[in-house]
């Protein structure tokens, strides 16, 4: 067995900076997670918290499921998914409490506004030629603040301000 002398002087040594731009994100998780267990005092990272978590977003995973079928089978994206689901539920919400649908009807008429709503970007995309990042990008502006949906207000008026 040869002994192996080590030459100090082909060591490189690394940039401090460069190691600072290659950790940057590994770096803010840290200081996030200290930041986090300090001002919670430790709460939020108990498993409790991340079963609400899972518990309160579940819509927001099975969305993400089904945008990484669309992007795995044909490189498409739908920018609207969020923005209609969003819509769809303020559309359950008025259906069941405000016209007194029950929750069936409501469920029902959700999914057909869906399929028909699917049906039709599907077609734009596939009939007309319309890419599919511009076919969903006004629907993606159109469904995140219906104004047609919410009752009408004075945008400058204060909620508690009287009318004399």
């Amino acid at each position: 067995m040869e002994n192996k002398v080590v030459n100090r002087s082909n060591i490189r040594r690394s940039n401090p900076i460069a190691m600072l731009k290659k950790n940057a994100m590994l770096i803010i998780l840290v200081l996030v997670y200290i930041f986090f267990t300090i001002m919670t005092k430790g709460r939020m990272f108990k498993p409790t918290s991340f079963a609400s978590l899972i518990n309160q977003n579940a819509y927001v995973y099975i969305l993400g499921c089904g945008m990484l079928m669309c992007m795995l089978t044909g490189g498409n994206i739908d920018l609207s998914c969020g923005a209609f689901v969003c819509l769809l539920g303020a559309l359950g919400g008025m259906m069941m409490v405000v016209w007194k649908w029950g929750t069936a009807l409501s469920l029902a008429a959700m999914l057909a506004v869906g399929i028909i709503y699917g049906c039709g970007l599907g077609a734009l995309i596939a009939y007309v030629m319309v890419p599919p990042w511009i076919a969903t990008l006004w629907p993606s502006a159109a469904w995140a603040r219906p104004y047609w949906a919410s009752p009408p207000r004075t945008p400058f008026r204060s909620r508690t301000a009287r009318i004399s």
